[in-house]
């Protein structure tokens, strides 16, 4: 999540985070994992026309550091990106935390909140190696072992031991995680 000081100093323009994103507008809205369609009845009024057809080259790609340069003058709103993230990207990521993890209404609300942050930052697969913390904090919330859950967040940090932010968040997260059972 993030502020509207930090959005409008440093997110309000499409950025590329490196990795297998593509670019990203808004709060977190990454454009590869989009439709032309649904991008278009998502931002259809709240950003300008021309913006859309700017990013609508970016939907459905892989992003590239070339591509997020060559939309860089778009600038999303606070208001658009705060409605897009509050209407459309939360309701979704939350709808497939609730499919990914069964047992997710009987954890208190901080608690989903993380389950929440981990599948919109992440994704929701379950498969493979660079998602074993995640299978494992199925399996715990199916067996009702919610002590074990924190110590996963914490470990899947393995993966990218370098990447500040994605460690803070996993950090976050396991943080909210504890407070909501406390």
């Amino acid at each position: 999540m993030t502020s509207r000081f930090n959005y409008s100093s440093h997110l309000s323009r499409p950025t590329w985070p490196k990795g297998e994103s593509g670019v990203i507008i808004g709060i977190g809205y990454d454009l590869p994992f989009q439709t032309p369609a649904g991008f278009n009845a998502d931002w259809q009024g709240l950003i300008p026309p021309g913006q859309i057809n700017q990013l609508l080259v970016m939907v459905g790609k892989q992003g590239t550091l070339a591509l997020a340069d060559q939309v860089s003058d778009v600038d999303v709103p606070f208001k658009a990106a705060w409605r897009i993230f509050t209407g459309i990207s939360l309701p979704k990521f939350v709808t497939l935390t609730r499919k990914t993890f069964p047992g997710f209404d009987a954890v208190p609300k901080l608690s989903r909140g993380a389950l929440v942050s981990l599948v919109y930052n992440r994704g929701a697969k379950l498969d493979g190696d660079s998602r074993k913390e995640m299978k494992a904090i199925r399996d715990h919330l199916v067996a009702s072992n919610f002590a074990k859950v924190c110590a996963e967040f914490e470990a899947t940090k393995r993966l990218w031991p370098e990447a500040k932010g994605f460690s803070d968040r996993r950090d976050e997260e396991a943080r909210m995680w504890r407070k909501g059972f406390a």
